[in-house]
C-alpha cells in the first residue's frame, strides 16, 4: 500500500481513515482535484475547431442538458421515462449525450434509441471534448448514477439522478437537496425548468492552498 492517499475531499479521506490500523502509515491527505481546480482557477487552452463547432451548435439554446451515460446493455441504457423526457423537450432545448469510456454501442445506435425529438441532440463532441469544457456550457445534468454529479456541482450545475440505484447510492445527497431524484418524464422536465441552484457537496475541493498543504505533508514540491 502507498504511504499516502491523495483525496479529492474530506469524505473520501475519512473513509480511508476508518480502516487504517496505524496512523503513521497509509496517511490520507486532502489535496483536491487539481485538474478541476485548474479549470476553475487557471487557464486551459481552447480545443480549437472542435470547441468552435460545439459552441456554434449550442448557439440559441434555451436550456442545455448534459446526460452522462452508464456502460449498460442497450435495453437498459436509457430508461423509457428518460427517453420520453428527451422527446417531450421543447425545441429550444439541447441534450448533450456523453458516452461512458466503456460504452460499446455506437453513437448512431444510441441516437436511434431516442428517436425523433423536437429538441437538438449531440453526442460526438459531447463525448470527446473535456468534461469540464462541456459543464461550462451546461444548465442541468442528468444521469442514472454517474459520479459526474459531483463535478457538475463544482460548476454550479444541478444534477437529477434518474434511476433507483442512483437514488440509493446518493441517498444522503438527495435528502440534503444537493441532488434531485426523478423517475418520470414530467418530473425530469420540471426539474430542468425549475433551474434550482446547485449546492456544493463538499466531496471535491479545488482550493489551491489545500493542494499546497498536501504536497508539503507528502514532502514534495508543488511544481
Amino acid at each position: 500500500l502507498p504511504d499516502f492517499f491523495w483525496n479529492w475531499g474530506e469524505e473520501s479521506a475519512e473513509n480511508i481513515q476508518k480502516w487504517m490500523n496505524r496512523a503513521e502509515l497509509h496517511k490520507p491527505v486532502i489535496g483536491g482535484n487539481l485538474w478541476l481546480s485548474k479549470w476553475k482557477h487557471g487557464h486551459v487552452p481552447s480545443n480549437g475547431k472542435d470547441e468552435e463547432e460545439f459552441t456554434q451548435f449550442l448557439r440559441g439554446s434555451e436550456k442545455v442538458i448534459l446526460f452522462s451515460l452508464q456502460p449498460l446493455e442497450k435495453n437498459e441504457m436509457i430508461p423509457g421515462y428518460l427517453t420520453e423526457a428527451i422527446r417531450k423537450s421543447p425545441p429550444g432545448w439541447t441534450w448533450l449525450l456523453r458516452r461512458h469510456p466503456f460504452q460499446k454501442i455506437s453513437d448512431e445506435e444510441i441516437l436511434h434509441l431516442i428517436g425523433e425529438t423536437k429538441s437538438k441532440l449531440e453526442i460526438r463532441l459531447s463525448s470527446t471534448l473535456p468534461l469540464y469544457r462541456i459543464l461550462r456550457h451546461t444548465h442541468h445534468h442528468v444521469t442514472l448514477w454517474s459520479s459526474v454529479c459531483f463535478e457538475a456541482a463544482e460548476f454550479d450545475v444541478p444534477t437529477t439522478i434518474a434511476h433507483p440505484f442512483g437514488a440509493a447510492l446518493y441517498d444522503s445527497q438527495i435528502r440534503n437537496l444537493i441532488f434531485s431524484y426523478a423517475n418520470t418524464a414530467d418530473a425530469i422536465l420540471n426539474l430542468v425548468l425549475e433551474g434550482r441552484p446547485s449546492r456544493k457537496s463538499g466531496y471535491i475541493v479545488t482550493d489551491p492552498v489545500l493542494a499546497e498543504r498536501a504536497f508539503e505533508m507528502i514532502g514534495l514540491p508543488l511544481s
